[in-house]
């Protein structure tokens, strides 16, 4: 489907993830592109992935875990906090294929997606809270929070990183193979948005 057919715009952000999909073992996928209403990721092997989904309703529960770095936090309302996140891989953006535009948005090293998704995450080995991504980035990413002291519990207090588990629950809408025989599977969050498909 073309961009211009889709009723919402999507950032194309290449994360590196591991996941845990349903009772499946964890696996490493790649979400290459997300929008408020779905994502597109990339595995090498679909049986793994099948496995870990319910096959009556096509859902699946994502238990995405990934590594990143609290950069600032400040209050955004008198009753949550407004936090941002540089995602962490071990290895250069240029070896993720980015580049990088220091100048386009000030600071930022890339365009940022607006996104409002209310999710549920995890850090380090903290309680589960409910907490709104704000946006996007292939670098990075806000989220805003109502008890930031769970999430302050979670952080290595000396490097100021942690490791995320976010919860999202999606229904797979098509799977194709990629060049390299990858698989590519479009996943929607609501199945009301009108979006015939993703990706």
């Amino acid at each position: 489907m073309s961009d211009d057919h889709r009723q919402h715009p999507r950032m194309v952000v290449n994360l590196p993830v591991q996941a845990l999909v349903g009772a499946s073992v964890v696996q490493d996928l790649n979400v290459t592109d997300i929008s408020a209403t779905g994502m597109q990721i990339q595995s090498k092997d679909f049986d793994d992935l099948k496995a870990g989904f319910d096959n009556v309703h096509n859902k699946a529960q994502f238990e995405l875990q990934l590594n990143a770095r609290m950069a600032w936090v400040q209050n955004d309302r008198a009753d949550s906090f407004l936090t941002g996140w540089e995602f962490l891989f071990g290895h250069s953006d240029t070896d993720r294929g980015i580049v990088l535009d220091m100048e386009s948005e000030g600071k930022r090293r890339h365009d940022r997606l607006d996104l409002d998704l209310p999710i549920q995450a995890q850090v380090g080995e903290g309680d589960y809270q409910n907490v709104g991504l704000v946006d996007i980035s292939p670098s990075g990413m806000q989220l805003r929070c109502v008890d930031f002291d769970i999430i302050k519990k979670g952080l290595d207090p000396h490097t100021n990183s942690a490791q995320f588990t976010v919860l999202l629950e999606g229904r797979l809408a098509w799977v194709q193979i990629a060049e390299n025989n990858d698989f590519l599977t479009g996943w929607e969050f609501g199945t009301d948005s009108g979006e015939e498909r993703i990706g």
